[in-house]
């Protein structure tokens, strides 16, 4: 939704690795990730702080040229989160976000040491808003995974917990549990680039603190070369994808037109066994004629009967 006021909309997108990243990573302004994480997570005891344990700094990323780009946290309980926004829906998506969960696990005992006793394993919540729709036939938007007992739903353990946030299906997938804070939040991914400022109706000071990131994108000549690189990076990134795709798609035509051809070579080769079949038994029906005649030619001889006469 575009904002009435008079002016241009920002025109930067929020779901660019690198604006995403200024947005929940930089300790300056954590308390916008802690809205975040209590908006997605909605816990029971709601997260005070967080220490962002990658921090954000343009300088040092435009120096260093991260490739990572994932957002990592600890709040006061050693909770360990890790956000990440996914542009495209990869093919080993999955499986990808599962290793990732399972590398920040691990990290715990590393960073001791090896000295962590299991009953001092802390969760890892991974949080993944995707760019595009990777659960198929579901209705819902936000989507939680944790390790359940298929039978009786019971939870083996809370350690683990991944979260998967659908923004092209998110407007579909409202239902009257879906908490105001997460609506901010979702919408603000999928609409701020249109917004000149935050909505009336959806002013809030962490949303009033990303939006102001998303200006300094727009204004500060640094940061909008960088987003303006990431954002020709995404461009190929997704013309490669469409072409990765299409090839994909030829080859399963080809694959499937292979599969016919074989199925047809198989009906004629069952076909030329048949034949060969006949043909057997005609040369079978011939030997046994000609054995007919040569017995009836003998026989006419025997009684005197010259058999090339008749």
């Amino acid at each position: 939704m575009i904002s009435q006021e008079a002016g241009e909309p920002v025109g930067i997108d929020p779901k660019v690795d690198c604006v995403f990243k200024a947005i929940l990573g930089d300790p300056a302004h954590s308390e916008v990730l802690v809205d975040f994480l209590n908006a997605v997570l909605a816990p029971r005891d709601p997260i005070i702080s967080v220490e962002i344990l990658n921090p954000f700094q343009l300088p040092t990323y435009l120096s260093e040229k991260y490739t990572v780009l994932d957002i990592l946290a600890m709040d006061t309980k050693g909770r360990r989160f890790q956000v990440e926004m996914q542009t495209f829906n990869e093919t080993a998506l999955k499986p990808r976000i599962v290793f990732n969960w399972a590398q920040l696990f691990l990290r715990q005992q590393d960073r001791d040491e090896g000295t962590t006793q299991f009953q001092d394993l802390q969760p890892v919540i991974s949080i993944w808003l995707l760019g595009q729709n990777s659960m198929r036939q579901m209705q819902h938007f936000h989507h939680c995974f944790q390790i359940r007992d298929q039978r009786s739903g019971k939870i083996l353990t809370r350690l683990l917990e991944i979260h998967l946030l659908e923004l092209e299906r998110w407007q579909l997938g409202l239902t009257e549990n879906t908490s105001p804070a997460l609506i901010r939040w979702m919408r603000f991914f999928a609409e701020a680039k249109n917004w000149i400022e935050v909505p009336k109706e959806m002013e809030h000071p962490p949303l009033e603190v990303a939006m102001d990131v998303l200006k300094k994108f727009k204004d500060n000549g640094d940061w909008n070369e960088e987003y303006r690189a990431h954002m020709e990076a995404r461009r190929r990134r997704a013309t490669a994808e469409a072409e990765k795709a299409r090839l994909l798609t030829a080859k399963s035509q080809l694959e499937r037109e292979v599969d016919q051809l074989e199925e047809e070579k198989g009906q004629l080769e069952e076909e030329k066994g048949q034949l060969e079949e006949e043909k057997g038994q005609l040369e079978e029906e011939k030997g046994q004629l000609e054995e007919e005649n040569d017995r009836l030619r003998a026989r006419l001889r025997s009684l005197g009967v010259d058999p090339n006469t008749l």
